[in-house]
Parts: C-alpha cells; sequence; structure tokens
C-alpha cells in the first residue's frame, strides 16, 4: 500500500507539473472563456457594424421600390441606409467594386408583377443587410398578392398562423421532451469528454513505465512494489490528474458564466442553448459515474 501511495504521488506530481500538461490546460481554459464569450463576441462585431451602416445603391427602371422597400426597412435606418440611384446595374457593381457604395440591389419585375432582386456585395460575409432586405421584399410581395386576391391583413395573418400541436404521454415516469433533449445533450458531450480523456490520459498511462526507465530511483521502486499496486498507482494519478484538468474547466466555465450573468448580459446563453436553463441532479450525476466508469476501463485497458 505505500508502494501504491509514493506511485501515485510521483506519477499526479510530475504530469502536473509538466509543460505539456500545462500549456494544454491553458489553451482550454482560453477556448472554454471563447465559447462562454461566443455571444459577446459577436455582440462587438455586429454593433460595430452598426455603427458604420451599409449604404446600399438601389438600382430598378421602374422606379416605384424605392418607396416601399424604404419604409420596410426604416428600423434598421441605422445599419441600413437605402440609396435610390439612375445608375445602370453595371455602374452599380464597379461602384460597388470602388468603395463607392457598399452593396447594391437590383430590383426587377417578373412577367406577374412581383419583384424580384439580386443583393451585390464586395464580400459573401454580410448576412443582416441581405436578410433584412430579403424580408422587406417578402413583405412587400404579400401585400401586393394580398390587394390582388381581394384578401385582408387578418385573413393572412389568419393563413400564415401556425397551428396548435403538442405531444404528450400517458406514462407517469415518462421523461418530457425537454428532459430527453438535455439527456441527448449530457450523452453527446459525454462521448466527447470521453473519447479524448481516453486519447490524451490513456497514452499517458501507457507510456508512465517507458519514462520511468530513465529514472534509477523509480526504477527500483517499480522493481519492489507488485504489478496490481504499480498498474493501479498510475491509473488513480493520471485519474486525479484529469479531474484536476476538468475541475479547473468547470470552475473557469461557472465563473465566467457568472461573471457575465451579474454584469446584466446574460449568462450561460450557450450553455443553456445545450443544456436548458436547469439541469437536474440525477443527470449530472449518471453523467460523472459513467465517465469514471468509462475511464476506468480504457485506462485498465491502457494500462
Amino acid at each position: 500500500m505505500r508502494n501504491f501511495g509514493i506511485i501515485l504521488a510521483h506519477t499526479y506530481k510530475n504530469r502536473l507539473m509538466s509543460k505539456a500538461f500545462l500549456i494544454s490546460t491553458a489553451i482550454t481554459l482560453v477556448f472554454m472563456m471563447f465559447i462562454i464569450n461566443m455571444d459577446r463576441i459577436f455582440m462587438m462585431f455586429e454593433e460595430d457594424a452598426e455603427s458604420r451602416g451599409v449604404e446600399v445603391a438601389l438600382v430598378e427602371e421602374s422606379g416605384e421600390w424605392f418607396l416601399p422597400l424604404s419604409e420596410q426597412l426604416e428600423p434598421h435606418t441605422d445599419r441600413i441606409q437605402l440609396i435610390e440611384t439612375s445608375l445602370s446595374e453595371e455602374e452599380a457593381l464597379e461602384a460597388v467594386s470602388d468603395g463607392e457604395y457598399g452593396a447594391a440591389l437590383v430590383v426587377q419585375e417578373s412577367n406577374d408583377g412581383l419583384p424580384r432582386a439580386t443583393f451585390y456585395s464586395d464580400s459573401l460575409a454580410q448576412q443582416f443587410t441581405p436578410m433584412q432586405i430579403q424580408n422587406a421584399l417578402q413583405h412587400i410581395k404579400e401585400t401586393q398578392v394580398t390587394q390582388e386576391l381581394g384578401l385582408s391583413s387578418e385573413a393572412l395573418a389568419e393563413i400564415y398562423s401556425p397551428i396548435s400541436f403538442k405531444t404528450s404521454t400517458v406514462s407517469e415516469t415518462a421523461r418530457s421532451e425537454r428532459e430527453l433533449n438535455q439527456a441527448r445533450s449530457f450523452v453527446y458531450v459525454l462521448l466527447f469528454v470521453i473519447y479524448f480523456s481516453v486519447l490524451i490520459f490513456g497514452n499517458m498511462i501507457a507510456t508512465e513505465i517507458a519514462t520511468e526507465k530513465s529514472s534509477r530511483v523509480m526504477e527500483i521502486l517499480v522493481s519492489s512494489a507488485s504489478p496490481v499496486a504499480q498498474m493501479f498507482g498510475k491509473i488513480v494519478g493520471i485519474g486525479l490528474l484529469a479531474l484536476t484538468q476538468y475541475g479547473l474547466i468547470f470552475l473557469v466555465a461557472v465563473g465566467s458564466s457568472v461573471v457575465i450573468q451579474e454584469e446584466g448580459e446574460g449568462g450561460f446563453t450557450m450553455i443553456q442553448t445545450l443544456l436548458g436553463k436547469s439541469i437536474p441532479l440525477d443527470l449530472i450525476g449518471y453523467a460523472v459515474l459513467f465517465f469514471l466508469l468509462g475511464y476506468l476501463l480504457y485506462a485498465t485497458l491502457a494500462a
């Protein structure tokens, strides 16, 4: 038992202070903080684009689309400035290439009098502007078709209203849809955690014996210890190392989310998207249990 404790402590201490472990842990913590703050990062880019705005040159022949489009895009005038021009399509594209306009919108009429449009920009990374323009044109088209058919706006809203449809179960022990989604998310997360744990920490266990040959003291100690004590000393030592790393990741993730929540900027947004707002304790317990059992199984095979 004494040899088991010495092997465990030596394995844990050496791996804990190694450069590979410290660097990998630091990279993982930075990545975790990026995931937690992803919404805030995207919001910063959106606010930056919002401050600049996009000037969109409107190209049309009839001259009847500027006013309805401007009315539909009025809530987004701080981000989208629709400019009526007398340019041709080729001239508008050249103006966009020269940086005179941020984008160009070419609106034409189909045979049935409905609008069809093409959005040109210097980059396909723009998502907000074309999406809002498409929604505005869609609303104009719906209004035009509604008037031609003699339908009221109330009738159109009734047509597009979704049907009320719910699923339920007669079993008292059955899980709800939200609980099933949480369980599925936990399973996916657990699969990735076990997979990477087996690759990383299993490889550590498999190479521990080879590295001990470089130390005369450890070689003498290992030769005096039983194979079972040596094997489980390696397994438990590397297991404690894994728990240390995952514990740090968990603390950083929870701490970052709490800070975001206290600042009034949401918090737990990415976690809530995957796992929901409230996570049952039994689900967490099963996740930890199966992770430990999975680690012990594959760690034993590696040892």
